[in-house]
């Protein structure tokens, strides 16, 4: 669906989009996306911008504030026709954008929240007080495949991708390669706990925070998300992070060591009840 100013893009990447997106932390993953060849891209160039990469990601929707209500009208009509009427998409967007699409068009009213996505920022570290056993360290070339198995279970756990093996051994390799890795080992040097980082001009995405579920709960996801952030902030770099807002527990562990919540998204899907019109 094209209507005039707006353009249809497919299969290609258009970086020079990012300079429009002025929420820079909530929608960093955006901006990366961007960079890469996407499935779709639907934008005016000015004030949104309509990204669906690939199976099996949701669509994000980026807007200017404050929101137009022409812009809103064809947001929701290019969502309706060209993902929700042909397809089970998610989207990923600002709750209070949601809310003027639901004025525009019943179904997105009737949307099906999956999750809310907190975003943070870390200009200052907390001293964390909660000592554990063990310490952090780089990971090694000869534990490729206990990390790609720990990238697997935390893809389905925290969001449920089924990720192959295969695909999860090239991941942690590309991590290791870039140095973007590291992991928390017990006294007997085995890997309980995971953090990469990802760099991005002035900011470092923290991720793959994982911890082996017989050892959650001991501190050791806070003590090295906590090391890693505050190498970060020694190189000059603003670490910021994404969260499950249904996580209380971990958004209460960024918290404490000082992280600040600046955004927040919801993932939405279509109610497989309902029928579109």
């Amino acid at each position: 669906m094209v209507t005039q100013n707006v353009q249809h893009y497919k299969f290609e990447s258009h970086p020079e989009l990012t300079n429009i997106i002025d929420d820079s932390v909530t929608f960093a993953v955006l901006k990366k996306i961007l960079r890469f060849n996407c499935t779709d891209i639907f934008t005016n160039h000015q004030t949104f911008v309509i990204c669906y990469s690939n199976a099996p990601y949701p669509v994000w929707i980026w807007c200017k504030r404050p929101y137009d209500k022409k812009d809103a009208k064809l947001i929701a009509d290019i969502l309706k026709v060209e993902f929700l009427d042909k397809g089970d998409y998610r989207l990923i967007i600002s709750e209070d954008l949601l809310q003027e699409l639901s004025k525009t068009h019943h179904v997105f009213a009737k949307m099906h929240q999956k999750m809310q996505l907190f975003s943070y920022e870390l200009h200052q570290i907390n001293a964390i007080g909660h000592k554990c056993d063990g310490q952090m360290r780089r990971p090694k070339p000869t534990e490729i495949d206990t990390l790609a198995m720990h990238y697997h279970n935390a893809s389905i756990e925290m969001e449920g991708h089924d990720f192959s093996m295969e695909d999860c051994q090239k991941i942690i390799t590309g991590y290791m390669q870039n140095d973007e890795l590291f992991v928390w080992v017990d006294d007997n040097d085995e890997i309980i706990a995971t953090v990469n980082k990802i760099l991005d001009g002035n900011y470092a995405k923290i991720a793959f925070v994982y911890t082996l579920p017989s050892h959650r709960r001991k501190g050791y996801a806070i003590n090295l998300v906590n090391k890693v952030s505050q190498m970060l902030l020694d190189d000059g770099l603003i670490p910021i992070l994404y969260t499950n807002g249904g996580y209380v527990a971990s958004n209460e562990c960024y918290k404490k060591i000082g992280y600040v919540q600046v955004g927040k998204l919801v993932d939405v899907c279509v109610d497989n009840t309902d029928k579109l019109d």
